[in-house]
């Protein structure tokens, strides 16, 4: 645990209020279930390495 601790900024949790506002806010800017934003961001980190890999693969033919 001594290896991790220089990437802890404190030790306090953080703050209620600041947690509820940028909550609200993400929650007024996209205006989806949290739900939906879930699926979406796991079906982006699935996609990106298969894309990555299929372009690797056309450009390697070439």
């Amino acid at each position: 645990m001594q290896l991790f601790n220089y990437l802890l900024h404190h030790d306090e949790g953080i703050d209620p209020t600041l947690a509820e506002w940028i909550h609200n806010a993400i929650d007024d800017f996209f205006q989806v279930d949290p739900f939906v934003l879930i699926v979406i961001g796991i079906i982006g980190i699935l996609i990106f390495p298969l894309i990555l890999l299929t372009l690797s693969r056309r450009y390697k033919q070439q």
